[in-house]
């Protein structure tokens, strides 16, 4: 998580610079997309345990709860996911998209593979599934080993998890989301098919 947090700290300063390289971005956000992956198939891992060994395990947390972390809480800061959307990466992303006078919507739409801003929001995309599927799949794992009993550090544990169950960057998804809406119309025009 702590090298999640360093390569989008470095991708926000990358956009903050005027003339950041956008290769540069693309590949920090490339390799915290790459952390996400592995905290996933860590969460994995500790739900392939058998119940009595993760309550042993468990026992040494003592009131310890990843809600405490620094980098944690960092990272959803980055993502936009404690109510500041959309944070300081997509806020970034956003600001650059703006001087470049180009609309989410109509970059998204369009999907020039080889136009910078178009990888750029690919790249996020992909963050955000890996966020999303990280934050699913401990969910799981809390859901199968503790079912509803508290948390460690004193939260209602199932009960926090879910409340606290974001996607980052939905801006970038209801763009795609209607960028599709539009494709799938145009697509069923072109061959006499009435879209409801």
């Amino acid at each position: 998580m702590r090298q999640a947090t360093l390569e989008l700290d470095a991708a926000v300063d990358c956009l903050a610079m005027t003339g950041g390289d956008v290769e540069d971005w693309l590949e920090s956000v490339g390799r915290a997309s790459d952390c996400m992956v592995m905290l996933r198939q860590q969460a994995e891992l500790l739900g392939r345990l058998p119940v009595e060994c993760f309550a042993a395990f468990r026992q040494r947390l003592g009131t310890a709860s990843g809600a405490q972390s620094a980098h944690f809480h960092r990272l959803r800061t980055i993502l936009g996911l404690n109510g500041d959307e959309p944070g300081p990466l997509f806020g970034g992303y956003l600001r650059l998209l703006d001087r470049s006078g180009r609309d989410l919507a109509e970059l998204v739409a369009g999907g020039l593979r080889g136009d910078p801003m178009f990888r750029m929001s690919q790249a996020l995309a992909e963050l955000a599934r890996g966020v999303w599927n990280w934050q699913t799949t401990h969910l799981h794992v809390v859901t199968q080993m503790i079912g509803n009993r508290p948390g460690t550090g004193g939260t209602t544990g199932l009960e926090y998890l879910m409340s606290r169950l974001r996607t980052p960057f939905p801006q970038l998804w209801a763009a795609r989301a209607r960028a599709g809406h539009a494709h799938s119309s145009s697509h069923a025009e072109t061959h006499g098919v009435t879209v409801a």
